[in-house]
């Protein structure tokens, strides 16, 4: 507004050009009569072009207060039930990433996805899930192994969690078909791969990183201890053969002339399948040439066992290790080996 227009509007109201009008103010209350008064008093400002409607608090409040009305309303009330089964969808899809990413972890595949959803949408505390899997040794025919996986739901929460998973490895053979069962615990979320579990039921020992009561970690051997006879059916204990039992992997395969031993990169590969608890190919270098064995790792006695093509165990003499030369004047660590129950074990 310029000077002259500033002097041909009413008096009254030339003390009033220096304040901001929202006319939305003005027409939102008309009902009242100090404002149509008041309305009125401007209103010449406004058939003059002078007075322009100014951006105020108004619409910044009329949104606020309209948002308030309209979560009364039906259609809003229908939108927050979508946005909140989305983030049930979200919190689900969350769950389910967890789960699958660990499933995978132990070596029990991928794709369960749909079906692994369908059983936590039924809200169940608990789920038991099947997997089935076939390994294939190198001796062995290959042979089946049923798992079932153990899902708990969370005290405090809808999320849940794989605490522990059954094994069931079929055996069939010329007269009838034998079973080795045993549930395997995680702790955390880590433990015996299925592989490893396969090769335990296959009563073959893993290396394997573990916890002891008082949250120390140390590295042992682990087997499982044969059943006895007429013993009832369950779970089987651990034997477990800690660093101070004395096996070193590395020098009982140094006793053999075998030619995956010779190059590091072929050694590191070899010793990490062993230690997995695998029945491994391996060639040996004899006089009348090379020819092909299968090994696996046996703690409990220091050695590893050695198998032909036909699968027949072998003897294979070797010379004495340094440890095994020991006068009876050296003194002679105590072998450690512990069993634990299988609930007791912590990776």
């Amino acid at each position: 507004m310029n000077t002259n227009e500033l002097y041909n509007a009413p008096q009254e109201l030339k003390e009033d050009l220096n304040l901001e009008i929202g006319l939305h103010d003005i027409i939102e209350c008309e009902s009242s009569a100090f404002v149509r008064q008041t309305f009125d008093k401007y209103k010449w400002l406004v058939e003059e072009g002078l007075l322009y409607e100014s951006q105020t608090n108004y619409k910044t409040n009329k949104s606020k207060i309209m948002e308030t009305q309209n979560t009364l309303s039906e259609e809003n009330l229908t939108n927050q039930s979508r946005e909140l089964n989305n983030n049930e969808e979200n919190y689900l899809q969350k769950n389910m990433d967890y789960i699958n990413n660990q499933i995978k972890y132990l070596g029990f595949g991928e794709g369960f996805n749909e079906s692994l959803k369908g059983a936590m949408q039924s809200g169940d505390d608990k789920i038991d899930f099947p997997i089935s899997k076939e390994f294939s040794g190198v001796l062995e025919k290959s042979n089946s192994i049923d798992f079932t996986l153990h899902f708990n739901k969370g005290k405090e929460s809808n999320m849940y969690f794989l605490n522990s998973y059954s094994a069931q490895l079929n055996i069939p053979d010329s007269i009838s078909e034998n079973t080795q069962s045993q549930t395997f615990y995680l702790n955390k979320g880590k433990g015996f791969t299925a592989k490893e579990a396969f090769n335990l039921l296959s009563d073959r020992a893993v290396n394997k990183d573990l916890t002891n009561k008082a949250g120390v970690t140390y590295n042992a051997w682990v087997k499982l201890k044969p059943a006895e006879n007429n013993a009832e059916k369950g779970n089987k204990d651990f034997q477990i053969f800690n660093e101070n039992y004395g096996y070193n992997l590395n020098e009982s395969l140094a006793k053999f002339p075998i030619k995956e031993m010779e190059t590091p990169e072929a050694a590191d590969k070899l010793l990490n399948s062993l230690k997995k608890g695998n029945l491994q190919s391996v060639t040996f270098s004899e006089i009348d040439g090379d020819s092909k064995k299968f090994i696996e790792a046996n703690p409990q006695y220091k050695n590893i066992n050695i198998y032909n093509v036909d699968g027949k165990k072998q003897f294979i003499p070797h010379e004495k290790s340094a440890t095994q030369n020991n006068t009876s004047n050296q003194p002679v660590m105590e072998p450690v080996m512990e069993e634990r129950k299988s609930a007791g074990i912590k990776r």
